[in-house]
Parts: C-alpha cells; sequence; structure tokens
C-alpha cells in the first residue's frame, strides 16, 4: 500500500495531472486568443468588444491586452500575504494604459480568468481616469470561436 500511495504522490505532483494554474498559463496560447466581451461603462453601454491577449516581447512575468486598438501592459495579480507572498500567480490580472501628459491620465482594467481552460473572463471591471470625471466599466467576457 505505501508503494502505491507514494507512486500516486510522485504522479500527482510531477505535473502529470497539472492544470494551467495562472492567468498567463490560459490567456497566453498559440494562436493568439481573444475574448467578445460585453461591458457597460457608468456613462453607457458599450456593446459588444474585443479583447486580445498576445505575450510581451521583453522578458518578465508581463503580457500585452488590446482594447479599442489600444495597447496595454498586464500581469497576473499576486496571491498569499506580505509574510509568504506568491507573485504573478493569481488567475486575475491588471492591465494598465497611461496616457502621460500634464494630467496623468491612465486607464486599468483587471479581470478573473475562468471556464474550462480559460474559456471566459468574468468580474471584468475598469476604471479611466480623464480631465473632467472617471469612467468605471464592468462586464463579462467569453472565449471568441
Amino acid at each position: 500500500m505505501f508503494k502505491f500511495m507514494f507512486g500516486f504522490l510522485v504522479l500527482a505532483t510531477s505535473g502529470a495531472f497539472a492544470a494551467p494554474s495562472t492567468c498567463y498559463d490560459l490567456l497566453i496560447r498559440s494562436p493568439q486568443r481573444s475574448y467578445n466581451c460585453e461591458l457597460m461603462a457608468s456613462s453607457a453601454p458599450l456593446g459588444p468588444v474585443t479583447l486580445e491577449f498576445d505575450a510581451d516581447s521583453s522578458s518578465g512575468p508581463g503580457f500585452n491586452m488590446q482594447f479599442f486598438g489600444a495597447d496595454y501592459k498586464c500581469s497576473c495579480d499576486s496571491k498569499g500575504n506580505f509574510n509568504k507572498p506568491s507573485f504573478f500567480t493569481s488567475k486575475e490580472f491588471t492591465c494598465v494604459r497611461g496616457y502621460g501628459g500634464p494630467a496623468a491620465l491612465a486607464t486599468v482594467i483587471k479581470g478573473k480568468v475562468a471556464g474550462k481552460d480559460g474559456s471566459k473572463i468574468v468580474k471584468v471591471q475598469g476604471l479611466a481616469t480623464s480631465e473632467t470625471a472617471p469612467e468605471a466599466l464592468i462586464g463579462t467576457c467569453a472565449l471568441s470561436q
């Protein structure tokens, strides 16, 4: 019995049963993944929108997202706590696009990859700053067929 339990433990920890575990593993695939989204902005519905993800050419855990033709820099969120952090390991992600200039405008979009094999993005939320008022968005996305 001990041999069976040890063999099962070795298989289970060797990655034989491992599923993609981070947002990067789920979003960055070949061919490039895109998601159809239904988003609502605080000022008006945005209707159907596409999010596209691809690997960042620079080294590190980052990746890119395209939203309304604009490029965003993204990474998986961290898990754990201050005493035992696990950086860039969550299924949740944050993407940022800065506009620079004197007003330092920026847009932040967050989401959580869910579903079988990353088939959807839930809890999509965003916040864009502007010179007049902030704009918030909320929605959900499904993998394009």
